[in-house]
């Protein structure tokens, strides 16, 4: 099987003249990392800053599992970002996981720590597990929302991760999305803490 694909140079992303290293109206901003398992380039957007859609090439072909890095800032884990495949009818929306008291409502009290104590730290970067799809052909599609209510958030892109997959044949995995095709959203997506990114393997 194919090794683990790690897409850590968000400046890779299309087009070229909407990626910025300074604050420029109309553009994304290229800042470069480094993690305790690998560097990169994220690319950032905050608010007013009239940022288009950018299109990052994948290259690959076949079923793959998709995780997504995304940097969350402290001040209330403030960050979205919508995604979607190019042959995807709606984006999908992705932002932090904030736990409600709901959320533990009858669980044993030694689990209850796990979901209630999760935060994000101003350095942290979280990975999220996205979906299954065949990636032939096809590239990732990242935008800010155009929602009133996500206007005063940021959004970025730290990293992609694809993990091959193998499946029997006829097998396919599609999100359920609402809204109408190509406007629309598909169920939201939810990040969990993770202390690092971890890498099993990239090419």
């Amino acid at each position: 099987m194919t090794a683990t694909t790690l897409l850590a140079d968000m400046s890779q992303c299309q087009p070229a003249d909407c990626l910025e290293r300074g604050y420029r109206h109309g553009t994304w901003r290229l800042i470069d990392y480094e993690t305790t398992e690998f560097a990169g380039t994220m690319v950032y957007s905050g608010p007013g800053m009239q940022s288009p859609a950018l299109t990052l090439p994948l290259q690959r072909e076949g079923l793959h599992a998709i995780h997504l890095g995304v940097h969350y800032p402290e001040q209330g884990a403030n960050a979205h970002l919508c995604v979607r495949l190019t042959g995807d009818d709606a984006l999908a929306p992705v932002w932090a996981e904030r736990p409600y008291p709901k959320d533990v409502s009858g669980m044993p009290e030694e689990l209850k720590a796990s979901i209630a104590g999760k935060h994000f730290s101003h350095w942290q970067v979280s990975e999220v597990f996205w979906k299954v799809a065949d990636l032939t052909g096809q590239e990732l599609v990242l935008s800010r929302s155009d929602s009133a209510a996500h206007a005063g958030l940021y959004s970025n892109l730290v990293h992609v991760r694809l993990v091959p997959l193998s499946a029997a044949p006829g097998w396919s995995c599609r999100c359920r999305c609402r809204g109408q095709p190509g406007g629309g959203y598909s169920e939201p997506i939810s990040a969990l803490t993770l202390p690092t990114c971890v890498v099993i393997a990239s090419t």
